[in-house]
């Protein structure tokens, strides 16, 4: 008896410890290409599944406006209470360069998300939407030119829940003149450095506003330049 508890006792000092579960991730994520029943209206755009190029940055499924001389739109109604959206948006890599779009996204009659002016050519820009209760939303590229929507796209658009106040803090935007490009880290930054033209030969005098939209996470500088007496 004694040497059957002694041979018990061994057992389970030198048995591996039980696995502890680990909690489960609580947020849910769903990419709008697989919501096809969510869709409730287009004009201007189409939906795309295959792997492209935005900028730089490699998406799989995209939704891309296909120009003419309105804007390219399309309506979603979700039948769950989603917390953000998120896609790269930009232009096709294979856009021809000189086109120029803004890209918006929009719930309620109200903006929830601007890009400012993005060129075909450029980068790209990660965004991350809160869409704040809204199951009604759509995401619109709006053009001055004729065709200047042709190319423009929302690449891999997901929406999430479940997400943690943290997570929900959003990247900051720093937007000079009406060209934007995100910065690094999350929350409103406490300084941010300011693309000045340096000139050749006689000096330059700028003026320079600043302000904070935390409606739109955004850091707006607007500078002009001052005559010299």
């Amino acid at each position: 008896m004694q040497r059957s508890l002694l041979l018990l006792f061994i057992a389970l000092l030198v048995a591996p410890a039980p696995a502890i579960a680990k909690e489960k991730s609580k947020v849910q994520s769903a990419p709008l290409l697989a919501m096809p029943m969510a869709r409730k209206g287009k004009e201007n755009m189409i939906w795309m599944e295959q792997r492209v190029k935005i900028g730089k940055d490699s998406v799989v499924g995209y939704i891309q406006g296909i120009g003419g001389a309105d804007d390219a739109i399309m309506v979603f109604n979700l039948e769950d209470d989603w917390d953000l959206l998120e896609a790269t948006v930009g232009f096709l890599a294979t856009t021809p360069e000189g086109r120029e779009a803004e890209f918006f996204v929009e719930a309620g009659g109200k903006t929830l998300y601007s890009s400012g002016l993005m060129e075909s050519g450029g980068p790209s820009q990660k965004i991350r939407v809160p869409l704040n209760g809204n199951r009604n939303f759509l995401i619109r590229i709006s053009a001055d030119h004729y065709n200047g929507t042709a190319g423009g796209a929302f690449g891999a658009p997901t929406v999430y829940k479940g997400l943690s106040a943290e997570e929900l803090e959003l990247s900051w935007t720093l937007d000079v003149n009406g060209r934007r490009t995100p910065l690094i880290g999350n929350g409103p930054p406490r300084e941010v450095f300011l693309p000045i033209d340096v000139p050749t030969g006689e000096e330059k005098v700028y003026l320079v506003k600043v302000r904070k939209d935390p409606g739109t996470s955004t850091v707006i500088l607007e500078k002009e330049e001052v005559p010299t007496p």
